[in-house]
Order: C-alpha cells, then structure tokens, then sequence
C-alpha cells in the first residue's frame, strides 16, 4: 500500500547547534531546548498505464527551534528562533518498463528551503533541482533491483552519489527489504493487504536559505555582512512506522 496523503508532528529533544564555521566574528555554541514541526507529504498518481507510471508528490515541512537559555544571543540562534525552517518540494517520478525483466526509474524535482514567509517567498533562482535515475531488474516477482545515480541535498550540501534500489519480499513469509541505498534501508513487515510495519533508517536533509540572518546581526553596520548564508541540516532517523 502507498499512502496519497499523509500528516505528522516532528518532536526533538535537546541539541547544541555550534557555528565556528563563520569564524570568531560570528561563532555561537547554542543549546536548544527542542524542535519541533509540522509536515504534509502527498503522493498521488497522475497517469497509470501497463507501459508508463507517473506519480506526483508535494511536500511541505516546518520545523522551529526553542533556546534553552534566552541569555545566549546571536545572528543564528535568533534567526532560527524566531523564523521556522520551511522545506517546500515538488516532484515528478516516472517508471517505465522496457520489457519483463528491465525498467527505467526517473525522479525530478524542486525545492524551496529556507526561513521566509509565505507573503516574501524566495526567488526561484535559489530552487534547488534534486534528481535520480535508475536502470532495474526483475528477475522474479519477488526481487526488484537496480543501480543509479542521484543528485540530492540529503546530506545538507549538494550531493551526486551513486544508489542502489532494493526490493524484496521473503518466499512464503510477511517479511521483505525496501532499500534505496545509501538513503534509507527498511524491513517490511505486512500485517494484511492493508497494514505493514517499516523498520529502518532514513536520512533526512536540506540546505536552508537564511535571509532574515542580519536582521540579528548586532555588528552589520561595522562588520560583514552575510548576505547568502545557508543552514545546511541533516540527520539520520532511526525507527517503525505503521501505516
């Protein structure tokens, strides 16, 4: 089963957030008390054929940061106080086979990131294209396999790396591999034609464009100013889902 549309809350405990790489002008060492958000994923097909499959998704995720103590200030960690992180993204994923045996698997889209408001969007030169391709097999209906090569910002900085997909469901058994690696690894679990349980890791990531960044900035007027400063965050979730 592929969930259409999906809701969730995001909750993290506490974490420190160190910037050294702006060197002493602007370094901070900030403990946060939490973050925490909202996310919206949507998967819908567009056109379903034997010899084509084009799916449409959209996403959005919001995540706010909350400081542990109110007395540590900074460029930084006012910014991610008091504007969320926004990740906006579009995408378009086609499958098309060329006979019994082989696919092709494309993946392309767009995103938005970053601490704006939805009344001063960001211009579209700062959209970010992620991309894949994979060539597949199937030698049987219950293995489905394939190399390939992404262009990704999971890691926070962009990113082409070379994937592997991995798909299969165990003989005689409710247990199975999902795997687009090295980007998440999950053991499926299916409690009937509806359920199943997803046990794994998935990393998780994006580059932010932080623009309100001098608004915080104490010393703009006598030192530099940083006009294209990114957040670049990523993390690697470990857990099940049921669906």
């Amino acid at each position: 089963p592929t969930s259409l549309i999906s809701f969730g809350f995001d909750v993290q405990g506490p974490t420190e957030l160190s910037t050294g790489a702006f060197s002493d002008y602007a370094s901070e060492d900030v403990p946060f008390q939490m973050s925490s958000g909202f996310r919206f994923v949507s998967n819908v097909p567009v056109l379903s054929r034997n010899n084509i499959l084009i799916n449409w998704g959209l996403s959005y995720v919001q995540l706010g940061y909350n400081k542990s103590n109110d007395n540590i200030t900074g460029p930084l960690s006012e910014n991610l106080q008091n504007h969320a992180l926004k990740w906006l993204n579009t995408n378009l994923t086609v499958f098309k086979p060329l006979n019994e045996k082989r696919f092709l698997l494309f993946q392309l889209g767009g995103e938005l990131n970053g601490d704006y408001a939805f009344d001063n969007m960001p211009a579209l030169s700062l959209l970010r294209v992620p991309a894949a391709f994979i060539y597949g097999f199937k030698p049987n209906d219950n293995l489905i396999w394939g190399p390939g090569i992404s262009r990704t910002y999971l890691g926070g900085a962009l990113n082409l790396l070379p994937v592997v997909y991995y798909f299969q469901t165990f003989k005689q058994s409710r247990w199975g591999i999902e795997a687009l690696f090295p980007a998440r690894i999950q053991a499926r679990y299916r409690w009937n034609s509806r359920s199943l349980m997803m046990l794994g890791y998935q990393v998780e990531g994006a580059t932010y464009r932080l623009s309100n960044f001098n608004n915080y900035d104490v010393n703009t007027t006598t030192g530099p100013r940083f006009d294209d400063v990114e957040l670049r965050r990523s993390e690697i979730r470990l857990g099940a889902t049921l669906s």
